[in-house]
């Protein structure tokens, strides 16, 4: 898109590129074969007619191991630098009071990515080293670049189609970008702007907000699927037709069409005047979802489903004005049927089903997506997250840590529902979108796990819609029998997956931050001392830390140390103040300090009359 006009829809897929194939494609057939496999097939199986029979010492095994494996790419470092940037997108990236300009932002936006990513494709093609460092792009580039990967087989079906398998595993520069955000390796942002200058028209700017966009001088171009007339429409018609599917009238041929009309005709033009291999949809393998490209077997069942002759005959049977429907039954059942018995993939007979979905709501770009759809769509999460920003340190903090002990255990779920599309929630779905953007990473590992590409549906549509309410419907129920434990309201500790675990490692200590009342050293919540990385409570053998400050002990005594130097017992006759913690008792009961149940005669949590009884006792 420019500030003229979009370019028209068909020239962008059929553009000539350079295709770069000397990098090592992922292999369909044995990727999935690592450590993780055999855990999950384990879990997997004994959890296979009933999940309440799970293998539970499997199930821990399998949710530790991919703890591990996914901890580089899914840290707290990376979950942070991921929510900075969701907070730059939603509020420097949209415009909510004007969707004109906000649509003609975003077509902008949407051309300078493609433009990027051909740029960036055939630098690679001479130093395969960009792969691993690219350009760092404009904000509003990375915010196409950002929702494109959260379409994972999409995403590689795209960028092995377009590129080649090589620009598949090129690395989005999650945490440089957070940096440059953070006003640290300008130098980084430099090169970039280097990058664009050299490789963009002299009046493409590098920074674009809608701020710089005037809505009136963008028009968007729609095809006329009866009578193939190229149609401006103004930025309001052209959010009526693109965005709400509303019918939009031909001047040339009078004739009113849908967004879907439109969509089949460039499924159709594609199919007509392409090569099979520059089909949407047919270039991951069918079953494992990965990136098969020019796999021989592939290739054989592509040419036999795409047989030119044979599709210009059917196709010639369809209305000037086909829908979907029309080109299921006119073409994609008649011609799976006669060579299903030819198809060598597994999965190959649903082949079509992949391609529609690629095509469906598409009428502009070479992308299997409308990609300014997903973007407004991802806002929605963005905005999430940028409420959860506001709340404060702890509560990112606290978000942060229930994505980290939360998504390992969501993968291994999947295991246990392998067809099933599980719904996260916030902090998982932060977790999920994060290992996303390490993209060969995570179909190496989900593929391990369940067989496939583990893909992550946004869709709007109604069929992704019924899938995901079967989904949510689901979890909760399955969550509970394999971990025991409330899905929407899990007992996560706010110190879980910090470097060092404060107050004794805890599994409950949130209990008295979320309810907003001091810890017992005087700090506001009990997350202060792990942000803090300081030593936990009963880190010191003699409980000194408080001692130290000459902090007043829970029971009234002065300092911490009386009881652990005196080898006395704790407060309620465990050895010592972790054992409540690490039973999984609730802390502090909820009150201010230990001493309230004490002044009120009440029994203490070890069943003694008073709290301080045993505090004072020889």
């Amino acid at each position: 898109m420019s500030t003229a006009a979009v370019q028209d829809p068909i020239d962008f897929v059929l553009q000539s590129l350079p295709v770069n194939d000397n990098f090592d494609a992922v292999d369909v057939t044995n990727a999935q074969k690592n450590e993780l496999t055999a855990l999950a097939a384990k879990v997997g199986a004994s959890a296979a007619q009933d999940v309440s029979q799970v293998d539970k010492a499997a199930l821990k095994n399998l949710v530790n191991e991919i703890g591990d494996r996914i901890a580089n790419d899914v840290s707290r470092d990376a979950v942070m630098a991921h929510t900075l940037l969701l907070v730059v997108f939603h509020q420097n990236l949209r415009d909510d009071t004007n969707e004109a300009k906000d649509l003609a932002f975003l077509c902008r936006s949407e051309a300078r990515y493609l433009a990027y990513m051909d740029a960036v494709a055939k630098a690679a093609a001479e130093d395969k080293s960009i792969l691993k460092n690219p350009p760092l792009p404009p904000l509003d580039v990375a915010l196409f670049w950002h929702s494109h990967m959260l379409s994972p087989v999409r995403y590689a079906d795209d960028m092995g189609r377009r590129y080649g398998s090589a620009m598949i595993g090129i690395e989005f520069p999650l945490m440089r970008l957070a940096k440059m955000l953070s006003n640290e390796k300008i130098e980084d942002q430099d090169v970039g702007r280097a990058f664009w200058a050299a490789n963009m028209p002299a009046d493409q700017p590098f920074d674009l907000t809608p701020a710089d966009v005037d809505e009136t001088k963008v028009t968007g171009v729609v095809v006329c699927p009866s009578c193939e007339t190229k149609l401006a429409l103004n930025m309001a018609e052209y959010a009526a037709f693109r965005l709400h599917k509303q019918a939009h009238a031909c001047k040339s041929c009078t004739k009113s069409f849908m967004l879907e009309n439109a969509a089949v005709r460039r499924f159709l033009t594609i199919v007509k005047r392409a090569p099979f291999s520059a089909v949407a949809g047919a270039q991951v393998h069918p079953k494992t979802y990965m990136f098969a490209g020019k796999h021989q077997d592939n290739a054989a069942d592509l040419a036999k489903l795409f047989d030119k002759a044979v599709w210009a005959k059917r196709v010639a049977a369809l209305p000037a004005l086909a829908t979907w429907a029309d080109v299921k039954a006119t073409v994609f059942r008649p011609m799976t049927v006669a060579c299903k018995d030819d198809l060598i993939l597994p999965g190959s007979r649903g082949r079509f089903i992949l391609v529609q979905r690629a095509f469906e709501d598409v009428t502009v770009g070479p992308w299997s997506m409308d990609m300014v759809r997903a973007v407004r769509r991802q806002r929605r999460f963005s905005a999430k997250i940028e409420r959860a920003a506001r709340a404060g340190a702890h509560a990112v903090y606290h978000l942060h840590t229930e994505a980290l002990v939360q998504y390992p255990k969501f993968l291994a779920a999947m295991t246990t529902r392998p067809k099933t599309s599980l719904v996260p929630t916030m902090a998982i779905d932060l977790a999920w979108h994060t290992h996303q953007l390490s993209h060969v990473v995570y179909a190496r590992d989900t593929g391990a796990l369940i067989g496939r590409v583990a893909n992550h549906d946004d869709s709007d549509d109604a069929a992704a819609e019924a899938r995901m309410a079967e989904g949510s419907a689901a979890l909760p129920a399955l969550w509970m029998q394999l971990f025991a434990e409330d899905y929407r309201r899990p007992n996560v500790s706010c110190t879980a997956g910090a470097d060092e675990k404060a107050l004794c490692g805890c599994e409950d200590i949130c209990d008295l931050a979320m309810a907003k009342k001091k810890a017992v050293c005087g700090c506001e919540d009990l997350c202060v001392l792990a942000m803090a990385k300081k030593k936990a409570l009963c880190g010191c053998e003699d409980l000194c830390v408080l001692a130290m400050a000459k902090k007043k002990a829970l029971c009234g005594c002065e300092d911490l140390c009386v009881l652990a130097m005196a080898k006395k017992k704790a407060l309620c006759g465990c050895e010592d103040l972790c054992d409540l913690a690490m039973a999984k008792k609730k802390a502090l009961c909820g009150c201010e300090d230990l001493c309230v149940l004490a002044m009120a005669k009440k029994k203490a949590l070890c069943g003694c009359e008073d709290i301080c009884d045993l505090a004072m006792m020889e």
